[in-house]
């Protein structure tokens, strides 16, 4: 039985602003809001219910991508000014490769870290 995420909540300091963050830096859908959420749609079968919050802990978001959406993104972050690398916290501008998958870590506006790899 395959099991799949469908949705999930990540708590932010500002929804609205982290929503229409991940919809920018994903190319994705950003939909209406619902209750205290502002959903994103960041691929087929699963959506970021982004939800304010006064503390949270830092969380690790990796998302697997293809290889012309990791250029995408690349290219989004770069023209908002979003440093990225090839640590988790260490910003180089640097892409790191393991076992033929490219990847790079980066911040959204909340703090949380942020994973984008290609797939194998």
């Amino acid at each position: 039985m395959a099991v799949l995420l469908d949705h999930m909540t990540v708590y932010t300091t500002d929804k609205l602003a982290s929503a229409e963050f991940y919809a920018r830096v994903f190319g994705a859908e950003q939909q209406e809001l619902r209750r205290a959420f502002a959903p994103v749609k960041v691929g087929d079968g699963l959506t970021l219910n982004l939800e304010e919050a006064e503390g949270f802990t830092r969380g690790h978001y990796a998302f697997l991508v293809t290889a012309s959406e990791f250029d995408a993104i690349r290219q989004r972050l770069d023209a908002d000014g979003v440093s990225y690398g090839s640590r988790s916290r260490e910003h180089d501008s640097q892409v790191y490769t393991n076992s033929a998958r490219r990847g790079f870590y980066f911040d959204d506006p909340s703090g949380h870290g942020l994973e984008v790899m290609t797939s194998v």
